[in-house]
């Protein structure tokens, strides 16, 4: 392979005292007539100098040969054509879609929720809310933003269960009690609120997908962690009338008492059928992720791995619990990876999602206005919202559209953007509003688009890791 190898500069042998002094135009040898800079190996160099466990690799000379080797390697390769294999580039080409993804989001955004994240599972909050329905596409809503005003004005003056027997209908307007519940647990609309929002006070109204709420706060409380417990349990409506369920569950608490095993006496005669089978055992939860605040209180109340709780009563029937394990909050930087994941699944993405396109387009210099929009306003009509639009013939399909970068988009791409989008659209809107939600849409979707195409010849560091 030594044919390759046409000029090695003075610095195999220097020991680069001052990695300072070297130029990034400085070339440090060439292979067929292709220049290698210093700034290259020193790079990589400094990247891997802790990960090599031979102490002999760390020699800038042993290393500089080592460098050598692997850029031959790579010349024969090429020259065997190994590059141009069919499964090399599609492995290639998977690598920079996952690469990529790091350099798509907006770090600052994201790094800022995270923590927004794990301070708010660090806390439970206790709340209740009234709630008026409305669909999450509509955008008429004076007549719901009146009746929810006056719905927060009856709350503070009738307070909850009043306001709960006379205006919660469970289909338009709901009055609920919310019990506690912590990050990501709800909407994050309505869970932002709801931690913001002082204790023994009422918001003021605000919308989340599924509505207009108002939240009260009742309290806020550290997070009690996580619980694995089992339970057995007699449920309060027995089809024999000659069963008393508490008479029951005390006799099987005897049982136990006596000396039985708790898990044979679940799996024998728990009604809760989808854990007795496990020995009455249930995946682990935190606060507010049960049905019942009761059994929740009973669970976290025990303090010692085994113990077992006296018979209580919930909403559903009497218990006996029994504690396997109970997990305190981890630090943060242990869950960190798993909460940023957690994030960039949940609907608060989409604020990751804007701030980088907010980025982009000020980037590619994109204004938020287009003289085109109104042409095409005039195209929707009501099959847009009977999902049966087609792109009219007489489309000025050619015509420039938006530029991003050195891309032209016409309005034929816009068109076709809007005839795969009419599927989605919920509801009939104003096509004033049908366009500018599609316009913004669509410039999301190509900004990104376009800055991935892009992005080894926008961020050097990209385009180093993938060379």
């Amino acid at each position: 392979m030594n044919k390759y190898f046409h000029v090695l500069i003075v610095l195999l042998g220097v020991n680069f005292a001052s990695f300072g002094q070297v130029k990034s135009d400085d070339v440090l040898f060439t292979v067929n007539n292709e220049s290698v800079f210093a700034n290259e190996f020193i790079r990589v160099y400094s990247k891997n100098l802790d990960l090599v466990q031979d102490q002999s690799q760390k020699d800038v000379d042993e290393y500089l040969k080592l460098f050598v080797n692997y850029k031959l390697k790579l010349a024969e390769a090429r020259t065997l054509e190994f590059d141009k294999k069919p499964t090399y580039l599609k492995e290639l080409n998977g690598y920079k879609k996952q690469l990529s993804k790091s350099y798509l989001t907006d770090n600052k955004v994201t790094d800022a929720l995270v923590l927004e994240a794990y301070e708010r599972i660090s806390h439970d909050v206790n709340a209740r809310h009234a709630l008026v329905r409305i669909e999450e596409c509509d955008t008429d809503t004076t007549d719901v933003y009146k009746k929810i005003l006056d719905l927060r004005a009856r709350f503070l003056k009738e307070g909850f269960d009043k306001l709960r027997t006379s205006a919660h209908n469970q289909n338009t307007v709901f009055v609920e009690d919310l019990g506690y519940f912590s990050g990501f647990k709800m909407a994050y609309a309505f869970e932002s609120e709801a931690f913001k929002t002082p204790i023994g006070e009422i918001s003021q109204p605000f919308r989340t997908k599924f509505g207009y709420h108002v939240v009260e706060v009742l309290d806020k409380r550290k997070s009690r962690g996580e619980v694995t417990v089992a339970h057995i349990m007699v449920l309060n409506e027995q089809k024999d009338s000659t069963i008393v369920a508490k008479n029951r569950i005390n006799e099987i608490y005897n049982m136990f008492q006596q000396g039985q095993e708790f898990e044979s006496l679940a799996k024998q005669f728990s009604e809760d059928r989808s854990s007795a089978k496990n020995g009455g055992k249930l995946s682990p939860f935190t606060s507010g992720q049960l049905s019942s605040v009761k059994f929740e209180n009973e669970a976290f109340k025990l303090q010692n791995s085994l113990d077992v709780s006296a018979p209580f009563q919930s909403d559903y029937g009497w218990h006996i619990v029994k504690l396997y394990n109970k997990k305190p909050l981890e630090p943060f930087e242990e869950v960190k990876q798993s909460l940023e994941q957690r994030v960039k699944r949940d609907s608060r993405s989409k604020l990751i999602n804007s701030a980088m396109s907010k980025k982009l387009r000020e980037k590619y210099k994109i204004t938020n206005t287009n003289k085109a929009l109104p042409y095409f306003q005039e195209l929707i009509d009501d099959s847009f919202f009977s999902k049966s639009w087609s792109i009219p013939e007489a489309l000025e399909k050619d015509k420039e559209f938006v530029t991003i970068g050195n891309k032209v988009y016409t309005y034929l791409d816009f068109a076709n953007y809007l005839n795969a989008a009419q599927r989605g659209v919920k509801g009939k809107l104003l096509p004033k509003d049908v366009i500018n939600s599609q316009y913004e849409a669509f410039l999301d979707k190509e900004v990104l688009a376009y800055h991935e195409e892009n992005l080894e010849f926008e961020n050097e560091e990209f385009a180093k890791i993938i060379k």
